[in-house]
């Protein structure tokens, strides 16, 4: 019977396992606008990696709404919330 190739291969297979293990690392050091750049250096613009590219995406867009509304509406949001407990215990002292 004929070996599998796959028992032949072991030392690549773990040499490949170190490798990308040192690219997951790089790339965690990365932003995700670093990242897509890097995907759209590496394949091209918009082609291949839909999922990467859309988690991406989504995590820079909401990175740029926090820093363009984050603290404003954390501000309004506690304005609201102290008016509408006032008025909870105007209410309740009427009663």
């Amino acid at each position: 019977m004929a070996r599998s190739r796959r028992q032949n291969d072991n030392g690549r297979q773990n040499e490949r396992k170190k490798e990308a293990l040192v690219r997951q690392e790089e790339a965690a050091k990365r932003s995700p606008e670093q990242r897509l750049n890097e995907l759209d250096r590496l394949l091209g613009k918009d082609v291949g990696a839909k999922r990467e590219r859309k988690v991406l995406s989504s995590i820079v867009t909401k990175e740029k709404l926090m820093e363009k509304f984050g603290s404003k509406k954390n501000e309004e949001n506690k304005d609201e919330k102290s008016s509408s407990q006032k008025k909870n215990k105007d209410k309740k002292k009427k009663s």
